[in-house]
């Protein structure tokens, strides 16, 4: 299709002959705008609107040759390619920048044929991706691999914590000043919510409470009846104590 339009070229106004034309490529398509050159028309613009009634006039659009193209619009239909950004009009199955597609996948949550392609790239990639209402959480390979390996070094106990069953201890010390024990060799802390601090010839030392009154549990079997988890960053588990019991002295 081909009409004219009144630009510049410099400081005159131009008579230009546009032309749009429609490429197709493999992500879709997109209007491109060629322009050539037709002749000059002065600088007096009321003379120019009577004798070209109807044409377009664009003060914006300087020819600097005597032909020239501009991108008008693009059109996405395969769902395989950016459609915006850095990586637009590439292959999202040839993208190496995860990091970018992390945030890419967010920015396109209402584009579900497209979102599903990004899902399945960065899923095939290790990450992990759930829903909450509509709102997209990744866990990218490094954390699920750091899950997995929590999840395998506490299996035995994970199983007790999450069907709620209690779980024994045999405490080798007293509490710390925060009130916690500290399982070096499984990484399990073990926090009780209720303690009191006492003093002995100078040194202070922590003691769990049952009904407000302390109770020595090092060398004793505990057993915790009541209590909340979580895992932390640096993949240790934290079992926080609300309930308890104790019994005589552990073999040690």
């Amino acid at each position: 299709m081909s009409n004219l339009a009144i630009g510049f070229s410099n400081k005159y106004y131009t008579l230009w002959e546009m032309t749009s034309r429609v490429n197709q490529t493999v992500w879709g398509f997109e209007t491109r705008r060629y322009y050539s050159f037709k002749k000059l028309l002065g600088k007096n613009l009321d003379k120019i609107k009577a004798a070209y009634p109807g044409v377009e006039i664009n003060e914006k659009l300087n020819g600097r040759r005597r032909t020239f193209e501009e991108f008008d619009k693009r059109v996405f239909t395969s769902p395989d390619y950016f459609k915006f950004g850095k990586y637009s009009r590439t292959r999202i199955d040839e993208c190496e920048d995860l990091g970018y597609l992390e945030w890419y996948i967010e920015q396109i949550t209402d584009d579900k044929e497209h979102l599903d392609v990004v899902t399945r790239y960065l899923e095939s990639n290790g990450y992990e991706i759930s829903w909450c209402g509509k709102c997209i959480y990744l866990l990218n390979p490094t954390e699920v691999k750091k899950r997995n390996l929590v999840k395998d070094k506490y299996s035995v106990i994970m199983k007790k914590l999450e069907n709620n069953e209690p779980i024994n201890i045999a405490p080798d010390r007293n509490l710390n000043h925060n009130g916690e024990y500290i399982n070096s060799a499984m990484e399990i802390t073990y926090k009780f919510n209720n303690f009191t601090t006492n003093y002995w010839n100078g040194c202070f030392y922590c003691l769990p409470t049952i009904n407000g009154k302390g109770k020595r549990i090092k060398f004793k079997n505990v057993t915790i009846t009541k209590y909340t988890y979580n895992t932390n960053e640096d993949g240790s588990l934290t079992i926080n104590v609300d309930e308890f019991t104790v019994k005589g002295k552990n073999k040690k």
